[in-house]
């Protein structure tokens, strides 16, 4: 029997992508098989609580390497074994490993960058340099098992394409119907691939004078209290707490997603499983959570709002794209990769 041992930079439903996939995955792996987690963040604070974060995380890196060695470990982010002083990839002392890719955000220039987000940036591209060291990759969509391939030539046949994990507590519901209003959903973050469109979703909607529509706001910090402050259908709630989404998600007609870039789109799954449609911008976005959608952009977004285009969205058919991120596929599919690498 073999142990595993799951790195990630945090394990935490705290409303973050990552932090949140990787909480999932150990708690469905743990049940089926013997794993165990090194959450560095919770490490590096426990170690050094009075330093600065990118001080303490750096610090714990240096001193890793007895806790990864002769492991077999499984890294839940490209990036999550990367640290500044020095430069090294720490996943060369372990026993076995595989790697779970979701995303080549670092290979991208985003907008208002500042120089330090440049040279971070700039320093965990290398990450991706170490993919082909990996015994596994976990991609977790087509497109990303494709980029593998094309730009890191990476053999297809030590790529498998697996998802988040979506819980049955995301399945549909019938929320009372308050009289006739459209409410239209947000719950996300605003960061520099969601704010742009999601401040051109309100700027359009409030040109749209019509007092059946509603739009529901949640998040923390969000940018454009201005923006709204004259228009009563729009409202922002706040950070939402995990144990109140699925019943929130329930409570939209629409939930929109304003992202230009995306390396899966959690919140469109969980929506898609609760068969609730989705407004989803047509950017740079996979296929499992871009298909079976209502698509906008700049063109045509104040017809689709008038008209109410989501409403003929396919509901079944999109319930039926997140088949595959339930809980009992993904466990099943990691024993048998598990089996494959470790044992």
């Amino acid at each position: 029997m073999y142990d595993v041992v799951l790195v990630g930079s945090s394990f935490s439903k705290s409303g973050s992508g990552v932090p949140e996939m990787n909480s999932n995955f150990y708690e469905n792996i743990s049940s089926a098989m013997r794993v165990h987690k090194l959450d560095i963040l919770s490490e590096a604070d426990s170690r050094f609580p009075h330093l600065n974060r990118v001080i303490s995380r750096n610090l714990y890196l240096l001193g890793i390497k007895k806790k990864l060695l002769g492991k077999n470990i499984h890294v839940m982010h490209t990036i999550d074994l990367f640290n500044t002083i020095p430069f090294r990839d720490m996943s060369k002392y372990s026993k076995k490993k595989i790697i779970t890719v979701h995303d080549f955000y670092p290979l991208y220039r985003k907008p208002d960058e500042t120089i330090v987000s440049r040279a971070d940036d700039f320093l965990k591209k290398r990450c991706y340099n170490y993919l082909k060291t990996y015994d596994h990759i976990f991609a977790t969509t087509e497109e990303i098992l494709d980029e593998l391939k094309n730009a890191y030539g990476i053999d297809h046949n030590k790529i498998s394409v697996q998802g988040p994990i979506i819980g049955y507590e995301y399945s549909p519901i019938k929320m009372p119907k308050e009289s006739n209003r459209v409410i239209i959903g947000y719950i996300n973050n605003f960061s520099w691939n969601k704010a742009p469109m999601l401040k051109y979703f309100i700027e359009t909607l409030e040109s749209i004078r019509s007092d059946e529509l509603e739009f529901h706001i949640y998040g923390n910090g969000f940018p454009f209290d201005d923006l709204i402050s004259g228009d009563p259908r729009i409202k922002y709630f706040g950070y939402l707490e995990d144990y109140k989404l699925p019943q929130t998600l329930g409570s939209f007609s629409v939930y929109l997603s304003t992202s230009t870039v995306e390396g899966f789109s959690i919140p469109i799954a969980k929506s898609k499983a609760m068969k609730i449609p989705v407004l989803s911008y047509d950017g740079d976005i996979p296929a499992i959570t871009k298909n079976n959608t209502c698509l906008w952009n700049e063109q045509n977004l104040m017809d689709i709002i008038e008209e109410r285009r989501w409403e003929r969205t396919d509901i079944d058919r999109a319930y039926l794209d997140i088949k595959s991120l339930r809980p009992e596929v993904v466990v099943q599919q990691t024993k048998e990769i598990y089996d494959r690498v470790f044992s």
